[in-house]
């Protein structure tokens, strides 16, 4: 029998100590687990590997660090922010154009901050060995079928479709919606063929629909920019909710652990990021997880503080909070949906995190209006460059 003990830098829980315990069982023979304030020691079969049981106890307590955690991040700055929302504002200005409900064109000194952030996170991709890759916009409906997605989320589809490929509905609708006539939406009922595709409601679905069927499958981050499209639009017609939006993805998918260290990653850098912009907002768990009605996944959402973080910032002229971005655990939900499998039994577990920049940046004209000179001096850098 070998013992190993370790000192920790903080005490750990009881859920966090119950997690460990469990996580330990179930990759090495442990006869004995004990906890104090300051060290975990374990008792272990001398046929375990010492040097891989250090590795693998130092990785899960870092995992550890924010289960059961409710609020890992709060800053509130002490500064006197706008008590008005900037939309008008930007709209004037010529950077924010209005050209339909729910969508919106970007130029200027808007769309430099926008493009600025989506850079700064896919360098921050690269460098932690991400993939790039680039999808359509558009959703096989054999994709939403694998994840229940019209059971789980109707309210948010947007299917596209084609006009028939016959005389007849070639021709009606080339008279019907000729320049001149007198029309302000599309017919779909008669003339359009049934949908095969729908317009992508999250960026990070199509990487894990890309590996279906995949066996022997090695762990891998990957990352994207994409475009979403919800069936949703802001009740003030601003830039809080948008039925077209841009999302900065980074996915990691493989084996249970490699999952988690890269979900705790992801929290890490997003903490560090809010923190460097200085922004009135917090890193807090959502209650609205991925999928519900999934058999599989029913028991994970009675904890769900360990499978969505959501990064909310404050509107100080509303009070209220939005999310520009979240950090989300699926466990292996896409692997069974999609068979994605490690071994023969095993199914890849797949995280996320995603950052949307339309949010982001009026989140940062909310909190610092539209005055420049008086925005903090690196973001000033890079309005100027």
């Amino acid at each position: 029998m070998q013992t190993l003990i370790r000192s920790l830098d903080r005490t750990l829980n009881e859920h966090q100590q119950n997690w460990l315990i469990a996580s330990l069982s179930r990759s090495f023979q442990v006869n004995h687990i004990d906890f104090d304030n300051n060290s975990i020691s374990l008792k272990v079969s001398d046929d375990v590997e010492s040097t891989l049981l250090e590795s693998t106890l130092t990785r899960l307590l870092y995992v550890s660090s924010y289960l059961n955690t409710s609020t890992i991040f709060n800053n509130q700055p002490n500064r006197i922010s706008p008590k008005t929302d900037p939309i008008n504002a930007l709209l004037s200005s010529g950077d924010v154009i209005n050209i339909g409900k729910g969508l919106f064109m970007f130029q200027g000194v808007f769309w430099k901050l926008f493009r600025y952030f989506n850079n700064y996170w896919r360098d921050k991709a690269l460098s932690i060995g991400a993939i790039e890759q680039e999808y359509p916009a558009l959703w096989p409906v054999d994709l939403y079928k694998k994840i229940d997605y019209f059971s789980e989320f109707p309210q948010q589809v947007i299917m596209a479709s084609a006009v028939k490929n016959n005389n007849e509905s070639l021709n009606q609708v080339a008279t019907k919606y000729r320049k001149h006539e007198d029309y302000e939406s599309f017919d779909m009922s008669e003339h359009m063929e049934h949908s095969h595709f729908g317009l992508q409601c999250a960026v990070c679905d199509i990487c894990y629909y890309a590996l279906e069927g995949s066996r022997q499958y090695q762990n891998s981050i990957y990352t994207t920019y994409n475009k979403v499209f919800r069936n949703e639009s802001s009740e003030t017609n601003s830039l809080d909710r948008l039925t077209n939006f841009s999302v900065r993805d980074i996915m990691f998918v493989g084996d249970e652990l490699f999952v988690l260290e890269h979900r705790q990653k992801m929290i890490g850098l997003a903490q560090n990021f809010l923190a460097w912009l200085d922004l009135d907002c917090t890193i807090s768990t959502a209650n609205d997880p991925f999928f519900s009605n999934d058999t599989v996944m029913k028991s994970v959402f009675q904890n769900a503080s360990e499978l969505k973080y959501e990064l909310l910032v404050k509107l100080p002229f509303s009070q209220k909070e939005i999310a520009i971005g979240s950090i989300n655990l699926h466990q292996d939900f896409f692997g069974r949906a999609f068979d994605i499998k490690l071994t023969d039994s095993t199914h890849a577990w797949s995280g996320c995190y995603g950052i949307g920049f339309e949010r982001l940046v009026y989140a940062l004209y909310a909190q610092y209006g539209m005055d420049y000179q008086l925005w903090p001096d690196h973001l000033q850098k890079i309005i100027k460059e």
